[in-house]
C-alpha cells in the first residue's frame, strides 16, 4: 500500500494533468497543420483507415498498461473528434 498523503499523491496527478494537456496541445498543433495540408489537397478531413490503425494502437498500447480496451478506445475516440474538428479549422 501507497504510505503517501493524500495531497502528495494529488499533486502528482495534477502534475500528469498538465503533461496530458501539453501533449494535447501538441497534437492538435499538429492536426491543425494536417488539416491545412488535406484542404491544399483536396482530401476529405475524415481518413477512417488511419483512424482505424490510431484506435487498434491505442488498444494494443493500454494492453501492455494493463488499461481495459474500452477505456483507450474512449479515450482515443475524444482525440480522433477533438483532432478532426482541429482540422476542419
Amino acid at each position: 500500500m501507497n504510505s503517501k498523503p493524500i495531497h502528495q499523491l494529488r499533486r502528482e496527478i495534477d502534475a500528469i494533468d498538465r503533461a496530458l494537456l501539453r501533449l494535447w496541445s501538441r497534437r492538435l498543433k499538429i492536426a491543425r497543420e494536417i488539416g491545412k495540408r488535406k484542404r491544399a489537397q483536396m482530401l476529405p478531413m475524415k481518413d477512417v483507415g488511419r483512424e482505424r490503425q490510431v484506435l487498434m494502437r491505442a488498444v494494443k498500447a493500454g494492453k501492455a498498461l494493463n488499461l481495459p480496451r474500452s477505456k483507450a478506445r474512449h479515450l482515443m475516440n475524444i482525440i480522433i473528434a477533438s483532432s478532426r474538428q482541429t482540422q476542419k479549422r
